[in-house]
């Protein structure tokens, strides 16, 4: 997505261009959107229509988040704001980006940050995908595939990738990891719990042995995640 595809038309039928257009006059003068009483009235007296009408096509554009209730902005606004498209870019530029790394990288404080991603988030520019085992949100453009998502949260820890390179063709006891890697017992413990939550790795029970290998499902979607990116 390119901030000209981003302010792309949303082929509007007529009726619902001129309530737009009314709806803009209001926001104009500071007025928060709500769909309330406030905005029915003022679009009924311009345009002497049913009160039906009015309201399905304030639905139609609150449905494609054209507008938005609790701000006075409409969506081709957004990118109006400086460091808000700089933002956009930038998560354009580094899909799967953290807030931490977007502060440091913009030097930006985390509290103008996490503003300007609300924003960009309830005008439907941006996504966030949230995990829980790390606790992490990573951060994409809102067309970006999901397919990849995972790939960004491993692409940014050694020890997962190491321990994804190790099981790619063959299969590994967590001891046999541990006395590769380096890594304490406990740490591969925490990798593999992870890496398996997320269906990377599966485990395999062989004579009261448990042994990890990679889930062989994911090797296409892996590939094409390298070459990508």
């Amino acid at each position: 997505m390119t901030i000209d595809t981003a302010k792309k038309s949303y082929h509007l039928t007529e009726f619902e261009e001129r309530v737009l257009s009314i709806i803009k006059e209001i926001l104009k003068k500071h007025i928060v959107f709500q769909f309330d009483a406030t905005f029915i009235d003022f679009c009924l007296q311009k345009l002497k229509v049913s009160e039906m009408e009015i309201y399905s096509a304030i639905y139609s554009l609150l449905r494609r988040k054209l507008i938005v209730p609790g701000s006075t902005l409409t969506r081709e606004q957004i990118l109006e704001n400086p460091s808000r498209t700089l933002i956009f870019e930038t998560i354009q530029k580094h899909p799967g980006i953290h807030i931490r790394e977007l502060c440091t990288t913009l030097n930006m404080s985390s509290g103008v940050v996490r503003t300007h991603l609300k924003v960009l988030e309830n005008f439907n520019y941006i996504r966030r995908k949230k995990y829980t085992t790390p606790k992490f949100v990573l951060l994409f453009l809102k067309d970006f595939p999901q397919t990849y998502d995972d790939f960004f949260l491993i692409s940014k820890n050694e020890n997962d990738q190491h321990i994804i390179q190790c099981l790619t063709n063959t299969q590994l006891t967590m001891t046999d990891l541990s006395s590769r890697l380096g890594l304490h017992h406990s740490t591969v413990q925490y990798h593999l719990k992870k890496l398996g939550h997320l269906d990377f790795i599966i485990p395999i029970e062989e004579k009261n042995i448990i042994k990890y290998t990679f889930n062989k499902a994911r090797l296409g979607a892996l590939r094409e995640f390298l070459d990508a990116f």
